[in-house]
């Protein structure tokens, strides 16, 4: 259709037309990737290989790829972690953590949104948050979020759909790497999502340190 009509839409109707097959071809991919992960970790065969990253770059690729899912929204995306921090993990699962929880946040936030992406270190691990400033999470959900027994997948404030597995991966993969994830709300104001990644001092010392 996009093709048959190229030449007689005028540029702003070919350009909605291309948002949309772009944010088609996203939402196919994380639904795709979920998936394959979900699948992999249910069997066991999902590959464990914990390395040192640079957690700025694999946060700056993530946005990167949702950036215009955010940007139909007119979402801004704070990546507030300084370039020279790094954490201890596997380079996929990061990196589907991360994208689910970026993505949840662009979902659940309205238009003209504000999301910030930021870390702190302690002696012995790393805490990782994403912040909105969207419609936030009901007190029944709250706690049940990040359960196996009942899967949520609610509709974002542009009717955005999902498969609800993204935040059981992120706690199977959080856990994986001996960390915890947790989630804190105001209802209708913010919310704001933890992740933990503890240091691994007697593996990560001798190991290149890595992009994702």
């Amino acid at each position: 259709m996009l093709l048959s009509d190229l030449h007689t839409n005028d540029i702003d109707e070919t350009e909605r037309q291309l948002k949309i097959v772009n944010n088609s071809a996203i939402s196919a991919y994380k639904l795709l990737e979920d998936i394959l992960a979900w699948a992999l970790s249910q069997s066991g065969k999902l590959p464990f290989e914990p390395k040192e990253l640079n957690l700025r770059f694999c946060c700056d690729k993530v946005v990167e790829m949702l950036k215009p899912n955010a940007c139909n929204k007119n979402i801004s995306i704070d990546i507030a972690i300084p370039e020279k921090i790094m954490v201890f993990a596997d380079a996929n699962m990061l990196n589907c953590i991360l994208r689910n929880l970026i993505s949840n946040a662009i979902k659940f936030t309205s238009l003209g949104g504000y999301i910030k992406i930021y870390s702190e270190q302690n002696n012995s691990e790393t805490s990782i948050s994403v912040f909105d400033n969207g419609i936030g999470i009901s007190p029944e959900i709250l706690p049940r979020l990040f359960e196996n027994t009942q899967i949520h997948s609610l509709k974002g404030t542009a009717n955005e759909k999902g498969t609800g597995l993204g935040l059981l991966l992120c706690k199977k993969f959080v856990e994986k790497h001996g960390g915890k994830i947790w989630a804190e709300s105001m209802f209708g104001q913010e919310s704001v999502f933890k992740f933990t990644l503890p240091f691994n001092t007697e593996l990560s010392g001798g190991i290149k340190k890595e992009c994702c």
